[in-house]
């Protein structure tokens, strides 16, 4: 597209938008326009009142007469293009004209696809009751419901306002945006508080180490006040300890000899050393007096410092608390309007390998960044290498006990060669996968309800070539695909019904003994098939009367691989060359879904074929994308990611349960055999 001078191009796969034209593509090929001769230099511009310089060459500017624009009355100048884009036309044919004619209006109405169209356009603007103008909108937007509620919308000048494509989804989008702003002005104020607090614990913890300091000060002062009064109690006894023998003397000397001068010189020095001792005993006293008023108050001001630390404490851990259980709420939230949107649930997992160092960053639980930080991509879960099957079970279990409930329900793990997929799906006798421990949780889940019968069937198939076997017996008899409504029959299937773990056990062994492996220069028991194990979920409710149809489809698919990176050749490169075949029609099913198209090619290879149940609309979804932690594996890891964030954006609409409903059998009724 060329718009005001400026190139832009259609992202149709990852951004779904316009972007501009990069400059070092124009190197890389020939770039044409419908009027536009050659591109605009950079900082070119054509003036009114400037004329061309006499042997310069300017080049020749026009305009594109697809671009223009219009006078909105509240929006005010907007930019308008003309885009060239194939149309869907309804057509019929014309036995008569022996031609496709397109068909007229009114007999449009009359088709089961395009009322199917017009239904949740009818159930989101329900102002909107003539069916011929929306019809024709409808036509419009190239039999594309979102964007003929958007075009309604944007001519009332209500563009921008979010438009659910379900009702129930609308409600539940509006509700997790108010708890969500909610939730975030708690958190910002519990934050702001537990900063204040800690503001104010740092106060108090300087206030305390000061007045730690200052304890610390006088008990050093009272120390020497007491070694000073220990000092003037000794040098006073040793005074008085002279003073007796001086006045025996004075008093033997005025039996001899009597000297008035001398007497009164000795009373004026009594005096003034009994007055010396009164203040250094009144002062001794008042340090003393001084040193336990300032003792209590410190005691006081410690328990103070020990309450607050207290009381801060408690106060921490409920905020901490309230933070988890808000943030366990939005959660919640969260995956009940994923299942209500009917997106796929993508799980990523990083094989652990202690023969390399990991390349990868995990910044959180739902994310992973190749190295450099060239690009971040989110998903519904990411395990570590470090990750235990128990901790990935243990997110998938919700979803895979929705089977006995009736639901359809489809688990698939994707990857290049030796990323880990089989491991994460099957496992090791002693470190079961996936697969095992969906069987043992239904059989757990099955034997704790009394009141309801239930029969748990499996069958196992491979796909080999684009030929499907049966795993479960030793026939090497080719099945064949056959389709009776919404349902995908494999005629001459072999069917075993588990009802403990060594059923469970004796399945998969026979299943894994048959399946095709080989060895090659990525990995030395590469799967050369798709493996496909169908779980059947049949519940009778002795109370209701009511019958309930689940199925669990276990898809561990082959690796996808490079054939120049393993080496492969003669057989290993056909087989290598139907793998990556069917891996390539299993993307394009996903892109399909995920823009909405009318035609999803399912029928490009027998794989897709078979898991058409379980991508049609009505089943629960989960995919697991495995990758390398190495480097020299960076590529296929990146392109790995890029598939698996792709299959996120797929919407299959919410799942439907599988019930047929009865009436109980009442005592005396046409079923009862009593007297």
């Amino acid at each position: 597209m060329y718009q005001s001078g400026r190139r832009f191009y259609l992202d149709s796969w990852q951004s779904r938008q316009w972007l501009p034209f990069p400059e070092k593509w124009k190197k890389q090929g020939i770039v044409t326009t419908d009027t536009i001769l050659a591109d605009r230099p950079v900082g070119f511009s054509l003036c009114m009142d400037q004329s061309p310089i006499k042997g310069a060459t300017m080049p020749r500017v026009t305009m594109d007469d697809r671009e223009g624009y219009i006078d909105h009355p509240t929006r005010g100048r907007l930019d308008t293009y003309i885009f060239e884009e194939k149309r869907n036309v309804h057509y019929y044919y014309d036995p008569g004209a022996k031609d496709w004619l397109q068909l007229p209006v009114s007999w449009e109405l009359r088709s089961d696809h395009v009322s199917k169209l017009m239904a949740p356009i009818e159930e989101t603007l329900t102002d909107w009751r003539d069916k011929h103008d929306i019809l024709a909108a409808l036509r419009a937007s190239n039999y594309n419901p979102q964007m003929c509620i958007d075009n309604y919308l944007a001519v009332g000048d209500k563009a921008g306002a979010p438009v659910p494509g379900h009702t129930d989804s609308f409600h539940l989008m509006g509700e997790m945006d108010h708890s969500i702003k909610d939730l975030n002005k708690t958190i910002d104020k519990l934050r702001r508080d537990l900063e204040e607090n800690s503001r104010q614990l740092q106060k108090e913890e300087k206030g305390r180490k000061s007045a730690e300091e200052q304890v610390r000060k006088l008990e050093d002062k009272v120390s020497s006040l007491e070694a000073e009064v220990k000092i003037s109690k000794a040098q006073h006894e040793a005074q008085l300890q002279q003073t007796v023998p001086l006045t025996k003397f004075l008093l033997q000397a005025a039996k001899s000899s009597f000297d008035p001068i001398l007497v009164k010189n000795l009373n004026t020095l009594m005096r003034l050393l009994h007055k010396d001792y009164i203040q250094l005993k009144m002062e001794a006293s008042k340090r003393f007096t001084e040193l336990q008023e300032f003792i209590k108050q410190l005691n006081v001001g410690m328990a103070n410092v020990s309450k607050g630390c207290s009381a801060l404490g408690k106060e921490v851990e409920s905020v901490g608390l309230l933070y988890r259980k808000e943030a366990m709420q939005r959660k919640l939230l969260y995956n009940k309007l994923q299942e209500l949107r009917g997106n796929i649930r993508v799980f990523t997992r990083c094989r652990f390998d202690d023969r390399t160092k990991c390349c990868l960053q995990f910044p959180s639980d739902q994310e992973v960044q190749v190295p450099g930080g060239r690009k971040l991509f989110k998903f519904d879960k990411v395990f570590s290498p470090k990750a235990t099957q128990e901790e990935v079970f243990e997110d998938t279990w919700p979803v895979i006990t929705s089977c006995v409930d009736g639901y359809n329900v489809c688990i698939l793990a994707y990857g290049q060669t030796s990323s880990g997929k089989t491991y994460t799906m099957q496992g090791p006798p002693t470190n079961p996968g996936v697969n095992i421990r969906s069987l043992k949780e239904l059989l757990k889940i099955c034997n704790e309800r009394d009141n309801i019968d239930y029969v748990i069937q499996v069958s196992m198939v491979e796909i080999y070539n684009e030929m499907i076997q049966d795993l479960l017996t030793s026939s090497t008899q080719i099945l064949e695909i056959r389709v009776s409504g919404n349902h995908i029959l494999l005629p001459g299937i072999k069917v075993m019904e588990v009802n403990s773990l060594d059923d469970i056990t004796k399945v998969f062994q026979v299943g894994s003994e048959n399946r095709k492996t080989a060895s090659t220069k990525m990995n030395s028991e590469s799967s050369r098939s798709h493996l496909i194990c169908m779980i059947t979920v049949k519940g009778h409710n002795r109370t209701s009367g009511a019958t309930t149809t689940g199925t669990l489809t276990l898809c561990d698919l082959a690796g996808s691989e490079r054939v120049g990176k393993t080496e492969a050749t003669g057989k290993r490169l056909v087989e290598a060359a139907a793998i990556n075949k069917s891996l390539s029609a299993l993307g394009q099913v996903f892109s399909a879904l995920r823009t909405g198209q009318m035609h999803i090619p399912y029928r490009n290879s027998k794989l897709t074929h078979l898991l058409q149940p379980s991508l049609g609309g009505d089943a629960k979804a989960c995919m697991f994308v495995t990758v390398s932690p190495d480097e020299s594996n960076l590529s296929e890891t990146i392109s790995s990611l890029e598939f698996g964030s792709n299959a996120r954006q797929v919407q299959l609409g919410q799942a439907k349960q599988n019930i047929q409903k009865k009436a109980p059998r009442t005592p005396g009724g046409d079923n009862d055999n009593g007297d």
